[in-house]
C-alpha cells in the first residue's frame, strides 16, 4: 500500500506507525512544515503555509481559523504537486488539529482518509472554567473555541474514518458525533519504557548524577504553564522538599506556551510561578532541565520515585 501521513510537526503521533508500515514493506510518505525529517524508509516532503492576513490587532481574534486555512492550502498545493507526479496514496492519515485535511480528499479522492481528533472544546465543564485561579473574563475566548470546533467539524466531514486516542477525548465531542469516532490509543513503547534499577541520570555537565538510591520526584510537561498544572507543582515544592532531606525534584519542560494564554506583563509562566512560591527553598535540590532528548526523558522516568502528572481536563494522550 501507499500511505501518506500529514502533520505540520511531522512525524508527531505517527512516528511508530510510519516505521511499522515501512518495516512491513509499504510505501510511506510524510508531509509537514518542518524542513527536514530523516526517518529511514519514509519519503518526506515539506510544505509552507500560504500567505494570509496578518493584521496584528486582529491576529489573536482570528487565530483559530486563519493559520489553519493557510496550512490547509499549503499542504493541498504540495499534495497536488505529488499527484501530478503520479503519487496516489491508498490511505491518508492526518492530525486534524492544524486544519491540514480540509482539501486533501478532493486531491486524492480514491484514498481512504483517516482523521485523528484530539479534543472538542466547551465553554463549561472542561479546561476553560476548570481553574478558579485563572477565570475567563473575555467572552471572545469562548467565541474562539467555537471557531476551533468549526474547523473540527469540517475535518470530520472530509474523513472516511475518524479516530480519537482515548475514551475521554472521544466523549468531549457532541453525543450525536461520538459514534463516528473510533477509539485507538496512541500506544506505549514497552520495549523502550522499561524499569532500570541501575539507571544513572546526569544533570548537565557539572550537575549531580541521580540514581534510584535516593528519592526523586519528577514532573514533565511540554511547556511550564497553567494548563498542565505547573503552578500547582511550583507551589508544592517547599512541601515536597520537606518530606526528605535527600529528596530532589526534576522538572522537565520548556519556558514557552503551548496551550495556555500568555503570562502577564511579557513574562514567562515559569517566572510568574517561581515568584509566587510562598517561602524560601533549597534550589540546589530542584532541577529545571528544559526539554530533553527522548533517551534522556526515558531516564527521567526510570530514576523517578514518584512521578507527578497534573493537567486541566484536556488532551490526555501523546500531546501531554
Amino acid at each position: 500500500m501507499k500511505i501518506a501521513f500529514v502533520h505540520q510537526n511531522f512525524p508527531g503521533q505517527f512516528l511508530r506507525l510510519a516505521r511499522t508500515f515501512v518495516a512491513e514493506g509499504h510505501e510511506v510518505v510524510g508531509l509537514g512544515m518542518v524542513k527536514q525529517c530523516a526517518i529511514p524508509g519514509v519519503k518526506y516532503f515539506s510544505y509552507d503555509a500560504v500567505p494570509g492576513p496578518d493584521d496584528a490587532p486582529y491576529q489573536n481574534r482570528y487565530s483559530p481559523v486563519i493559520p489553519r486555512l493557510r496550512r490547509a492550502y499549503g499542504v493541498a498545493y504540495r499534495a497536488k504537486a505529488l499527484a501530478s507526479q503520479g503519487f496516489e496514496p491508498d490511505v491518508v492519515v492526518v492530525n486534524t488539529g492544524w486544519g491540514e485535511n480540509l482539501f486533501l480528499k478532493d486531491i486524492w479522492p480514491k484514498a481512504r482518509h483517516v482523521a485523528y481528533f484530539e479534543y472538542y472544546y466547551h465553554a463549561k465543564g472542561q479546561d476553560l472554567d476548570f481553574d478558579p485561579e485563572f477565570p475567563v473574563t473575555n467572552e471572545e475566548v469562548i467565541w474562539r473555541l467555537r471557531l476551533k470546533n468549526s474547523m473540527q467539524l469540517g475535518a470530520l466531514d472530509a474523513a472516511d474514518l475518524a479516530v480519537a486516542p482515548t475514551r475521554y477525548q472521544r466523549d468531549t465531542f457532541p453525543t450525536y458525533l461520538r459514534d463516528r469516532l473510533a477509539i485507538i490509543h496512541d500506544g506505549i513503547d514497552t520495549h523502550k519504557l522499561l524499569p532500570d534499577p541501575q539507571v544513572r541520570l546526569q544533570l548537565g555537565e557539572s550537575g549531580p548524577q541521580l540514581t534510584r538510591e535516593k528519592p526523586v520526584v519528577t514532573y514533565v510537561t511540554r511547556n511550564i504553564e497553567p494548563m498542565r498544572g505547573a503552578h500547582v507543582v511550583f507551589k508544592s515544592l517547599p512541601y515536597l522538599l520537606d518530606i526528605d532531606p535527600d529528596l530532589r525534584v526534576v522538572i522537565v519542560g520548556g519556558r514557552g506556551t503551548s496551550y495556555s494564554g500568555s503570562a502577564p506583563n511579557g513574562q514567562s509562566w515559569f517566572d510568574v510561578f517561581k515568584a509566587r512560591i510562598e517561602r524560601p527553598i533549597d534550589w540546589s535540590r530542584v532541577h529545571f532541565v528544559g526539554n530533553l532528548p527522548y533517551d534522556q526523558f526515558v531516564k527521567v522516568l526510570q530514576v523517578s520515585s514518584a512521578h507527578v502528572y497534573m493537567t486541566y481536563p484536556f488532551v490526555l494522550s501523546w500531546s501531554s
